[in-house]
C-alpha cells in the first residue's frame, strides 16, 4: 500500500455529510452541543477519490486544505438548512498544525546560532530526534513531534456568533490555547466556572479588547511518536511493525493500551518548553535522565544551548527553568 493509509482509503467527505444529515434533520426540543471532525488535512493528505502526488507532501497538504475548505462550506450550509445556525456559537479550531520539512518549521537557523566557550568550532547541536531524512537544523516534521516548530502548534481558532451578540470581523495575533475554549464558551452563554486553565477570549471577541496582554508562562509539550512516523513520507508498514512494540490488545475490553515495559520510555522521549515573553526554553531529552537546554529570542532568532553564554544571562532563563520545574516537576530531569 506503500503512504496510503487505510482510513484515507474509504473516507469519501460528501459521503460524510450526508451521513451527518439524518442526525442534524431530527426534532429536538433541547440545547444541541455539536462537534465534528473534518480530518482532510492529516497524513497522508488523501481521500477515496483523488491520488496522492509522489514526493510532493506540501501540495498533497494543500490540495486537502482546498477540499476540507468547501466541506466546511457545505457544512455550514447543512446546519443553516436545518435552522442550527439561527442562535449558535460555532467554534472553528484545529487540533494541532503541520510541518513538512519545509525550511523555518523549526525556529533555529545555522547561522543565528551562538555557541559557548566549551564549543569554540561553533558546532551546532542535534538536539532533536533522529529523523529519517537526516533533516537540517530548520527543519522539521509531524505535529506533537517537535516543542520547537512553532507550525506544529500553530492553530486554527475563531468563533462566530449567530443570533447573539455580534462578534467583530477581525483577526488577532496574539497567545491563546485551546484550553481558552471551554471558559470562552461559558463566558458567553453567561456561566462562570473557575474550573479550567484556560482564559475567556469573550471580550476579544465582543470587541472589548485589542489585546489579552498575557505575560505569563506558557507551558507545551511533545507528544508520543515512533521514529517511523519522523519524515514526511510515512510508510504504513513500518508504522504498523513500530506500533506492534508499543502497544498491546486488551482481549477483555478489545481496547490498545501501552505495554508497562514501554510507559518510560515514552515518558522519558518527551520534550517540554516555556514560552515567556520574547523568550521560548526548550528542554529535549538526549536519554532518560538527561535532557538538552535550547534557549531561543523569537525577536532576534539568536539561539544556544549553553545556558553560560552572555547572551543566556541576559535573558530570563533562570526564572523559565524554574517555572518549567515546577509545572512539571520530576519529568524534567538533569540539564546538560
Amino acid at each position: 500500500m506503500g503512504n496510503i493509509f487505510p482510513v484515507a482509503g474509504t473516507y469519501e467527505p460528501d459521503s460524510f455529510l450526508k451521513l451527518l444529515n439524518s442526525s442534524l434533520s431530527q426534532n429536538r426540543s433541547k440545547p444541541l452541543f455539536f462537534s465534528v471532525h473534518l480530518c482532510l488535512p492529516h497524513t497522508p493528505y488523501s481521500w477515496a477519490s483523488t491520488l496522492l502526488i509522489e514526493d510532493d507532501p506540501l501540495q498533497n497538504y494543500l490540495l486537502t486544505i482546498k477540499r476540507v475548505d468547501q466541506q466546511f462550506n457545505d457544512l455550514m450550509q447543512l446546519l443553516k438548512k436545518n435552522k442550527l445556525l439561527d442562535h449558535s456559537i460555532v467554534v472553528l479550531l484545529s487540533d494541532h498544525g503541520e510541518a513538512l520539512e519545509l525550511s523555518g518549521d523549526r525556529i533555529t537557523e545555522a547561522n543565528l546560532f551562538i555557541s559557548g566557550e566549551n564549543n569554540p568550532q561553533n558546532t551546532i547541536p542535534a538536539f532533536y530526534p533522529y529523523h529519517l531524512e537526516n533533516e537540517e537544523i530548520n527543519k522539521s516534521v509531524g505535529h506533537g513531534t517537535d516543542v520547537l516548530s512553532l507550525t506544529q502548534h500553530h492553530n486554527v481558532l475563531a468563533f462566530q456568533l449567530f443570533g447573539l451578540d455580534k462578534n467583530i470581523d477581525q483577526t488577532f495575533i496574539d497567545r491563546v490555547s485551546l484550553l481558552d475554549i471551554k471558559p470562552t464558551v461559558l463566558s458567553l452563554i453567561g456561566i462562570h466556572d473557575s474550573h479550567h486553565d484556560g482564559v475567556s477570549l469573550k471580550e476579544l471577541i465582543l470587541g472589548e479588547a485589542k489585546t489579552l496582554g498575557n505575560e505569563a508562562h506558557f507551558f507545551v509539550e511533545s507528544d508520543f511518536s515512533p521514529p517511523s512516523i519522523y519524515t514526511a513520507h510515512p510508510e504504513l508498514r513500518k508504522v504498523l511493525f513500530e506500533g506492534i512494540e508499543y502497544f498491546q490488545l486488551d482481549p477483555v475490553t478489545a481496547r490498545f493500551t501501552v505495554k508497562p515495559s514501554m510507559e518510560k520510555l515514552i515518558n522519558s522521549s518527551k520534550q517540554f518548553a516555556d514560552f515567556y515573553g520574547s523568550w521560548v526554553l526548550a528542554l529535549y531529552p538526549q536519554n532518560q535522565t538527561q535532557m538538552m537546554a535550547i534557549l531561543v529570542n523569537s525577536e532576534t532568532g539568536q539561539w544556544t544551548n549553553d545556558l553560560n553564554t552572555t547572551f543566556a544571562k541576559e535573558s530570563p532563563v533562570a526564572q523559565m527553568l524554574s517555572a518549567l520545574k515546577k509545572f512539571y516537576g520530576n519529568d524534567i530531569t538533569q540539564i546538560i
